[in-house]
């Protein structure tokens, strides 16, 4: 699936959505490529300055996973590290969107602290062989890695085993990185065509020196990934706020068709393995319960409703 005498490339997406227009149907279709120079250099040059300084700004003013932090962020372009993909649509096979895997994983591990500490983390992870590049996530109080890796000399990856594999290797690497810097990865990073925001960062360190860890496993000692990718609660918040404060603060004589439209919105989230229905079906009755325009609690309108909705999103 890799050639080697090619530099890897990741797919670009021009935000979480699908386009600005629609932001009910998360993007799945991508809009190009960037090689890895490609996508060091805008990083760090600040070709998604812009969106990325909106983010931070947002977080500044009013708060992390707040309503503005989240839809700045949601607006600005992403990447599939892992891969590169003609799309992300969950229903097709891999054999038809994927175009080649790049034997790198995203680093995403919750920092939170100050611009000092961050900058610790950021030195000391810079230093790990393994390690392509650091950078300071599109928030400004996190940070963003590659780290390159190759698997067992007898493993043939290939469009059957891929997800296996790759759920191997997210596995392989997290008990890396917890032995050596105590640290744990999204544990959404299973998924080989997961979205990396992208970020502005002129001080992003790059190993030109990087070194591929060799990772041991095999793949009779492994389960293929049977259940539905878990949201660490910081991810399932920045994906759910929007959708369910919607439901909430719905006005009498739209509370139908805003219960039924967000329920679409967490509907598709379902279908990419974000969230499942049970998760999502309790979101929505916390959120419509929560509505004060509401004449009863939790009703069998408000069910009917609901499941409707969720059961459309899952076709988008």
């Amino acid at each position: 699936m890799n050639n080697d005498t090619d530099e890897p490339r990741v797919s670009l997406f021009p935000s979480f959505f699908s386009s600005k227009a629609n932001r009910k149907l998360p993007g799945i279709v991508n809009k190009g490529s960037l090689t890895i120079t490609e996508l060091i250099e805008g990083i760090k040059s600040g070709r998604w300055e812009n969106g990325v300084n909106l983010v931070r700004t947002a977080m500044v003013q009013f708060g992390r996973n707040s309503k503005e932090h989240i839809e700045a962020k949601l607006d600005i372009p992403a990447i599939t590290l892992s891969v590169e993909c003609r799309n992300r649509i969950q229903s097709e096979p891999d054999c038809d969107k994927l175009i080649d895997y790049n034997f790198i994983l995203q680093i995403d591990s919750d920092f939170h602290c100050g611009i000092d500490e961050l900058t610790q983390w950021k030195d000391r992870l810079s230093q790990d062989p393994y390690i392509l590049f650091v950078a300071l996530s599109p928030s400004g109080d996190g940070l963003k890695a590659a780290l390159f890796y190759s698997i067992p000399a007898d493993i043939e990856l290939n469009y059957e085993n891929l997800r296996t594999v790759h759920e191997s290797v997210f596995q392989a690497v997290d008990e890396y990185l917890y032995k050596t810097y105590k640290i744990r990865n999204d544990k959404a990073v299973k998924d080989p065509y997961r979205l990396c925001f992208l970020t502005y960062d002129p001080d992003i360190r790059v190993n030109e020196e990087v070194q591929a860890l060799k990772l041991d496993f095999s793949l009779t000692e492994t389960k293929p990934m049977e259940e539905p990718i878990e949201f660490s609660d910081r991810k399932a918040a920045a994906f759910t706020r929007i959708a369910c404060s919607k439901v909430r603060m719905a006005k009498p004589g739209s509370i139908h068709n805003t219960l039924y439209n967000q329920s679409c919105v967490l509907g598709s989230f379902v279908k990419q393995g974000f969230l499942d229905d049970y998760e999502a079906t309790n979101l929505l009755i916390k959120a419509i319960t929560a509505n004060v325009h509401t004449t009863a609690d939790y009703d069998s309108e408000h069910k009917r409703v609901i499941a409707d909705g969720i059961a459309r999103g899952k076709t988008f």
